[in-house]
């Protein structure tokens, strides 16, 4: 039976956690979704193991090679693997021997591991011819000392302080006036400022955070690899309970602490979170959210539509009736003495204290949402949050939908309320919103930027520029420090190119132009804010034309350091992807094959033959290796501007690069190409940093920057590795 989106949610935390038991994984391993998962996990059996080592599917063989107790067998095993990428993972195992296995398809895995390369020994030495003694011999040399292994090769980094772009599922806020939230990768921030400014705090436990909670005695936080406590504001943080699946958090004004998870999990501490006991519910469904009604009762809802009442200190679980089998996600108590929760489907129940009973009470708004959060403002009104940037406000005037960041879409996770800021909301993309008390706007408190990034673009003295969705501009300073902008008069932000320190310009759909002459710190509107065809590169030539391609066959150039854009005639209707400008000869690429040219910086183009009919990703042109193009079909060269091309390796790419050394050639994995003269392609490695890389430009100081989904930035290091 498939998994719903929800249950393989659940599922795959449970298959990251540390602490889940080798039982548990083969029972896990029944879904074909969690295979790669299991494969990658320390605790998976080894008989399971060998199994999924042996599958055809990469996924399933790239989680075995990433297994940190793999044995040498199963390594040796995938080395036979059909799929190039799995032996290179492999070799990425072996460190400075990779070299030798990617060519020599023979190179046996134990010979890297037992040191099988060594030397063959001596011959013995022939018997004497007489038994007369002889003189004794010279004594032998001691063998020279072994060479120094090579240096580790360079590898991406995260160039950014933190992983942007992460889920944040759980927010509190302490008597203190200390803001946390904290979400997916096992994210944990922290503000002291009200989220003006935002710090991220180590966390002891892997996976996803998903409650916290704030009293007299300190934070307790839960996660999906257990619990965790703070007695310092959530500076630091100290294991409580190491093992469990855990999804909300409550207390009792008699002191009790209750957390809820998978399978049931329903556990009380009467310390303040120090120790804790496990209360049976019976059930084998994830509770999701708990809270306590007027009269010390706690409410625990899940999935099937589950709610029970818990008593304390009697320990008495009761199921009680709540008409529907929707997942449950989130229940709290309100200021009548009732409660409301909310979940799958546009679900909303309310418990009425008179007559103790749970009804439907869903509005007409909610219709088909999935409903993760809901809370009471200081104002009485009931705020409920879910999927795509959904927010409702209902009061005695009736329901209303709540308006967010205009490019905001995702979902919403939770809702924290407190006094003075009525409300706090997180969700997808590190979102941080907050709504002072009234009828006042939502205003956008993130920790940076979790957009997608689809350009990057680097100044010669390291300023780096990215773009990306929602009107994203990201800026990095030469002094290190990253600046967030963003243009809400767009929505995508394709591409970044600039001349100098001083001349940026930056290309959106909707033909959207942006150009800065003061190195990417204020930014102005150059299309006239009409709508058009959307705008997928930009590239020009030092001192002269600025050129930019896109949908339909579209090109615009400037020459007067983009203050005003000239429409040019195309020969083709296919869309855009590239274009690269050397002096005063240009080339632009896209779909179908179509490959253009123009000699006189722009102004007319010709479509010129191209060897394959594929989508063409990348162009680039210098005078010391030539003009080569990147495909899915593999790297094409020509040496007579164009007129001829050759194949110069199988493997594509997706962007350029190239200075005086080399030629850099990036796929979206994060595999990086190079070559010195042209011709002869080195890979460098295969990586895969954990979100797609869509853009990356080289500075003048040695350095790479990658930009990608999520708000990922990497870096790379191109200076030769140290010894």
């Amino acid at each position: 039976m498939a998994l719903t989106p929800d249950e393989l949610e659940d599922l795959s935390q449970e298959a990251r956690a540390p602490g889940t038991t080798p039982a548990r994984l083969t029972a896990l391993a029944q879904h074909p979704e969690l295979l790669p998962l299991v494969a990658s996990h320390a605790s998976c059996p080894p008989a399971l193991l060998e199994r999924l080592a042996g599958s055809a599917d990469t996924d399933v063989a790239l989680g075995a090679v990433r297994n940190p107790a793999v044995p040498l067998r199963v390594l040796e095993r995938l080395q036979k693997h059909p799929d190039w990428t799995v032996r290179c993972a492999i070799a990425r195992v072996l460190g400075p021997l990779w070299q030798a296995l990617s060519r020599d398809p023979n190179f046996k895995v134990s010979q890297a591991v037992q040191g099988a390369v060594a030397p063959p020994p001596r011959p013995a030495a022939p018997p004497p011819e007489a038994p007369a003694p002889r003189p004794p011999p010279p004594p032998v040399p001691p063998p020279p000392p072994p060479p120094p292994p090579p240096p580790p090769p360079r590898r991406w980094e995260r160039a950014r302080p933190w992983p942007y772009g992460v889920g944040l599922r759980a927010v509190t806020v302490t008597a203190e006036g200390i803001v946390l939230a904290g979400g997916s990768e096992g994210s944990l921030f922290r503000s002291a400022d009200g989220g003006a400014t935002w710090e991220r705090v180590p966390w002891p436990l892997g996976g996803s955070l998903n409650a916290l909670w704030a009293g007299p005695s300190g934070l307790v936080l839960a996660g999906a690899a257990g619990l965790a406590r703070s007695t310092d504001g959530g500076r630091s943080w100290a294991v409580v309970r190491p093992q469990g699946q855990f999804q909300g958090l409550a207390s009792r004004v008699t002191g009790e602490l209750l957390a809820v998870g998978a399978q049931g999990l329903l556990l009380v501490s009467g310390d303040n979170g120090l120790a804790w006991r496990t209360l049976p519910t019976q059930l084998a469904v994830t509770l999701y959210a708990v809270t306590v009604r007027f009269d010390g009762v706690a409410v625990v809802v899940g999935a099937g539509g589950y709610i029970l009442h818990v008593s304390l200190p009697e320990d008495r679980v009761e199921v009680a009736p709540s008409g529907t089998t929707e997942v449950l996600r989130a229940v709290c108590r309100l200021s009548d003495g009732g409660l409301c929760a909310v979940g799958e489907k546009g679900t909303v129940l309310r418990w009425d204290p008179q007559v103790r009973v749970w009804t439907q009470s869903a509005p007409k708004e909610t219709n088909g949402y999935r409903l993760s959060a809901v809370a009471q403002a200081d104002d009485g009104a009931l705020v409920i949050a879910g999927d795509t940037g959904f927010l409702l406000r209902g009061d005695r005037s009736g329901w209303r939908r709540e308006e967010t960041d205009q490019h905001y879409a995702g979902d919403l996770w939770a809702l924290f309320p407190r006094r003075g800021d009525a409300l706090l909301a997180v969700g997808s993309e590190a979102k941080v919103l907050a709504r002072r008390a009234g009828s006042g706007p939502w205003t956008n408190r993130t920790p940076g930027s979790g957009s997608t990034l689809r350009g990057v673009w680097v100044s010669p003295r390291g300023v780096v520029h990215c773009v990306g969705s929602r009107g994203t501009l990201l800026r990095r300073g030469v002094d290190g420090v990253w600046s967030v902008t963003v243009e809400r008069s767009l929505d995508w932000l394709q591409a970044v190119w600039g001349r100098g320190e001083r001349e940026v310009f930056a290309v959106a759909d909707g033909g959207g132009l942006l150009v800065s002459d003061d190195g990417g710190v204020t930014w102005t509107r150059r299309d006239g804010k009409k709508h058009g065809r959307w705008l997928k590169a930009v590239h020009g030539a030092d001192g002269g034309v600025v050129i930019a391609v896109g949908a339909e066959g579209r090109i615009v150039t400037s020459r007067d350091r983009g203050v005003t854009w000239v429409e040019r005639q195309c020969p083709t209707g296919e869309n855009l992807t590239a274009v690269h400008v050397h002096g005063e000869r240009a080339y632009a690429v896209g779909e179908a094959g179509a490959f253009l040219g123009s000699v006189d910086g722009g102004d007319r183009w010709a479509l010129m033959p191209f060897p394959v009919r594929g989508g063409l990703r990348a162009v680039w042109h210098d005078s010391a290796r030539g003009l080569f193009v990147a495909s899915w079909e593999g790297i094409f060269r020509s040496q007579d501007e164009g007129q001829r091309f050759e194949r110069v390796t199988p493997r594509g790419g997706d962007a350029f690069w190239g200075d005086a050394s080399a030629l850099w050639v990036l796929e979206r994995s994060g595999a990086l190409q190079r070559t010195a003269d042209g011709a002869r392609f080195e890979m460098l490695d295969v990586q895969y940093p954990g979100a797609s890389l869509n853009a990356f430009w080289g500075s003048g100081a040695g350095e790479l920057f990658a930009a990608g989904d999520a708000g990922l930035v990497l870096r790379r290091d191109l200076s030769p590795p140290s010894r």
